[in-house]
């Protein structure tokens, strides 16, 4: 190619970057979207904590009688390490799917607003890495879903777009969308 073929080409898609790049608008309601859903998801866990470490308390007494009927000499050996090891297993797997505090500790809004530092700036990101061509490779995967951009020769065509950018070419068509951010609510399964 060209140079100057190469620097329409790349000036047509600088142009088609800025015209699928979110506007301001569109991330503050995306954004407040999120976090609500994040907040939510929060309680939904902490109810669902509280919940498990109950039924752990009450295992835990449970193993407590196992031992104390053990010592009665109402247990065998045997039954007693069946007893037992049974107990322990379903303290485990409760233990297990208590999910951690540092799920809680994330913090949302930083989460959104480094992604945004990348999104709200397609275009100029993607001419600040035309130096790394790795880097820029990387990028623009994260912008498109697709390998191949279509281009007709004057104007590039519909390519798969990642979430960020899909949702915001739903919520262009039609702003009601983004209410039920289909595809970003995060899955929460207590």
């Amino acid at each position: 190619m060209q140079s100057s073929s190469k620097e329409s080409f790349e000036q047509m898609f600088v142009e088609y970057l800025n015209e699928i790049n979110p506007s301001l608008e569109y991330e503050k309601a995306f954004k407040a979207i999120v976090i609500d859903i994040w907040k939510n998801n929060l309680k939904g866990l902490d109810q669902n904590n509280e919940k498990l470490r109950k039924e752990i308390k009450d295992l835990e007494l449970q193993r407590q009688k196992v031992f104390d009927l053990h010592q009665k000499e109402v247990y065998t050996d045997s039954e007693f390490i069946f007893q037992k090891d049974r107990i322990c297993q379903k303290i485990a797997q409760k233990e297990t799917m208590i999910f951690d505090k540092r799920t809680e500790e994330f913090n949302m809004e930083e989460a959104l607003e480094y992604c945004f530092n990348f999104v709200r700036q397609t275009s100029k990101t993607w001419i600040d890495l035309e130096k790394d061509s790795e880097k820029r490779l990387r990028f623009q995967k994260f912008i498109f879903d697709d390998e191949i951009l279509p281009f007709y020769g004057d104007k590039f065509g519909n390519a798969k777009l990642t979430p960020i950018y899909s949702i915001y070419q739903q919520y262009l068509a039609d702003p009601t969308t983004l209410v039920t951010l289909p595809g970003i609510e995060p899955e929460f399964n207590p």
